[in-house]
């Protein structure tokens, strides 16, 4: 039976995030935005690079995975470390769970029923136009995405597909070939 009566404290720092800060981590800025169909909302986060300065322009590097099994945008306290490796390397890294992805509603999901192309493209460079649009250090001319698996695939479709916005792509593993699953 639930009774929100505390059951055990785990030790800890209680939320307290200083130590991660003086070692140079960076709160990741989230956000939410409407999706394509002007009724879902988009989830997605931005990791700026520890020694940022807002006067200098960053390449955008996004982490995708796209599959229609998984959501990426952690909806917890994590310390990042596979984005955060990437900005401390001078890129601004962005995560977004675009359209077809699960744990949504059934609608937002089935954007992906055959149809993994999609990779809720449309939904992720619509906000990062946007996000550049109020965050004039995020350069739109110099995007790259990279990923593994699902996402291995979505980098080379972004190369393939929307190559006038992505210019560079990481696919490590990728599934390109669905034409017996997931098609």
């Amino acid at each position: 039976m639930e009774t929100g009566e505390l059951v055990v404290h785990l030790e800890g720092d209680e939320g307290d995030s200083h130590r991660l800060e003086s070692d140079g981590w960076v709160v990741p800025e989230r956000f939410n935005c409407p999706g394509r169909d002007g009724e879902e909302s988009i989830y997605g986060m931005i990791v700026r690079p520890p020694d940022f300065d807002p006067k200098k322009k960053y390449p955008i590097l996004e982490s995708v995975y796209a599959g229609p099994h998984g959501f990426h945008v952690p909806k917890e306290f994590s310390a990042l470390r596979s984005r955060r490796q990437w900005a401390e390397q001078g890129y601004v890294v962005v995560q977004i769970d675009g359209m077809g992805t699960n744990w949504r509603s059934k609608k937002f999901q089935d954007v992906s029923w055959k149809n993994l192309k999609d990779a809720g493209f449309p939904d992720r460079i619509a906000r990062i136009k946007a996000a550049a649009e109020t965050r004039p250090w995020m350069d739109t001319n110099r995007v790259g995405i990279f990923g593994g698996s699902a996402g291995g695939q979505n980098a080379v479709g972004a190369l393939l597909f929307h190559g006038d916005f992505y210019k560079a792509a990481v696919a490590d593993c990728g599934c390109h070939d669905n034409r017996m699953d997931k098609i």
